[in-house]
């Protein structure tokens, strides 16, 4: 180790340290303290440089300190503001931020859909099934083994799980399509797969379902805390009765939220397309090659995951993808499962550079075990 090496381990290990005893979160903290990003690259401490296979998973669809974004917010913290109670104040990012996500959707008989802010993906999934649930009966899955009726409160679809399984297109439009005939309202959880995650800014659209209400999650709020629920007014009738549950949307949020729905154009989406064939393919050749520690990848988009043949593999692929070159992470549900989602903006060339990085990680743990 250089001088200089052991000189920056020696003023990291007081951090990483407090991380492992202070913050129950960060129980397996590594030496791995991030310093300076730029969009799809992130150099450590030590100042090493690595791709970074994570934005999708670190809710930064353009990568990271994307400079619009990073100007938005700054310019709000100047002015910002906090409303303790819903609907007290109405600050102007926020109705933009609506306005502009209501555009995406269409109006359900000439009447614009409405869009209720929240702090998370999770509490806005919480929040839509609270608000149809009334004196209906159970909130329904694609899986739950039950046949949908028209007692139920409402059908959730998801077109991409969190650990990236892919949905039977057939079996969500049948289900749909009952939903639709019962009066069962239908919700679509977008929250990993919207803002262009999938190749177009909603899965919904290359699904062909049009949800009656729409889940987003923390992709949304360029890196900070958000999460919304899209519908048409009617669905809002209980939202008088949760200032408990609910405050205004974050202001710093939304503001590097309208940011982000300006970039994602259709040149972004078509990358997203077209890279993300690219990643399907490289996937499948690292399962092809190394079948003794990979069992599958699944995913679309950019939204992918490498599938491990073992959990207890996970600490070790991460290390390995890191000396490599590459900052991968894994599912918090399923250890064996590693997230491949990199920004929406990266290019071919660097897409196919980290997929050779990840291969190289994968020769070196084969020849270790």
């Amino acid at each position: 180790m250089t001088d200089t090496r052991a000189l920056v381990e020696a003023a990291l290990k007081p951090r990483v340290d407090a991380a492992k005893l202070y913050m129950p979160t960060f129980s397996n903290a590594t030496d791995l303290v991030l310093a300076r990003p730029d969009i799809i690259y992130w150099t450590d401490s030590y100042g090493d440089t690595y791709l970074d296979f994570t934005s999708g998973a670190g809710v930064m669809p353009l990568g990271w300190a994307y400079r619009r974004m990073y100007e938005a917010s700054a310019d709000q913290l100047d002015c910002y503001s906090h409303a303790a109670e819903l609907g007290q104040t109405t600050q102007f990012w926020e109705a933009e931020y609506a306005k502009r996500i209501s555009e995406t959707f269409p109006a359900k008989d000439g009447v614009p859909q409405q869009v209720l802010y929240t702090g998370s993906g999770d509490r806005a999934k919480a929040i839509a099934s609270y608000l149809v649930s009334g004196n209906r009966g159970a909130i329904r899955t694609l899986y739950d083994g039950h046949e949908l009726t028209a007692d139920d409160a409402a059908l959730v679809v998801e077109f991409c799980s969190p650990t990236f399984e892919v949905y039977n297109v057939s079996l969500l439009h049948e289900e749909v399509k009952r939903a639709k005939s019962l009066g069962v309202p239908v919700i679509a959880v977008e929250t990993n797969t919207g803002f262009g995650r999938c190749g177009t800014l909603w899965a919904q659209e290359e699904w062909r379902v049009e949800a009656d209400i729409t889940v987003l999650g923390e992709a949304g709020g360029g890196g900070f805390a958000w999460g919304a629920i899209v519908a048409d007014p009617k669905y809002f009738a209980a939202v008088a009765n949760m200032e408990p549950l609910v405050l205004p949307g974050n202001e710093i949020a939304c503001a590097a939220g309208n940011v982000l729905l300006s970039e994602i154009t259709e040149p972004i989406l078509e990358n997203v397309r077209d890279t993300g064939y690219v990643l399907e393919a490289g996937l499948a050749g690292l399962v092809e090659d190394f079948p003794p520690l990979v069992a599958s990848f699944r995913g679309i988009g950019l939204n992918y995951a490498l599938v491990l043949e073992s959990p207890a593999m996970s600490k070790a692929f991460i290390a390995k993808c890191r000396e490599a070159g590459v900052i991968t992470s894994a599912s918090h549900r399923r250890p064996e499962v590693m997230r491949m989602t990199p920004p929406l903006i990266i290019s071919d060339l660097e897409l196919r550079r980290g997929v050779d990085r990840i291969g190289s990680a994968l020769m070196d743990l084969s020849q270790e075990n």
